[in-house]
């Protein structure tokens, strides 16, 4: 009988030391996922800058420091093609080329590639600029469209 004891003994000693060891172990990994997982949260919600639209902006309209803002920005939410302040100088004068919500982003896409002050500015000295009506019996069968280039003699 004193055997039967001493082996009830050392399986409750046993059984305490593996359920003392699955607690210590299960807490060190619950503790070391929930800081992975919050070093990940903090990283998405890290803001960064990025330049805004003031109000509506319809397309034509120059950007500048009347029409666009910073504004931070989760950074998960941003796109690589949106504007830094950094970048801002480089676009300021420019016109955009679709429309811009208010609050929303302005992204390089949105924004003319070369600064225009209309057409005057593409002629070089000399040069004159007309406006030709164009209609459907002009264009020979859909093969001028707007933008082509036609030589005048």
């Amino acid at each position: 009988m004193k055997s039967n004891n001493k082996n009830s003994i050392i399986l409750l000693v046993c059984a305490i030391a593996a359920g003392a060891g699955g607690w210590y172990l299960s807490t060190n990994h619950i503790e070391s996922e929930i800081s992975s997982y919050k070093s990940n949260f903090e990283a998405e919600r890290e803001a960064v800058e990025v330049v805004v639209a003031k109000r509506d902006l319809a397309v034509g309209e120059e950007i500048n420091s009347t029409t666009a803002s910073i504004r931070k920005i989760p950074k998960i939410y941003v796109s690589s093609e949106a504007v830094r302040p950094s970048q801002f100088s480089r676009l300021e004068g420019r016109q955009l080329i679709h429309p811009v919500r208010g609050g929303q982003p302005i992204l390089g896409l949105h924004v003319s590639q070369v600064k225009i002050d209309g057409l005057a500015s593409l002629l070089r000295e000399g040069e004159r600029a007309v406006t030709l009506p164009v209609s459907t019996l002009d264009t020979f069968s859909g093969f001028l469209a707007p933008g082509d280039y036609v030589d005048l003699m």
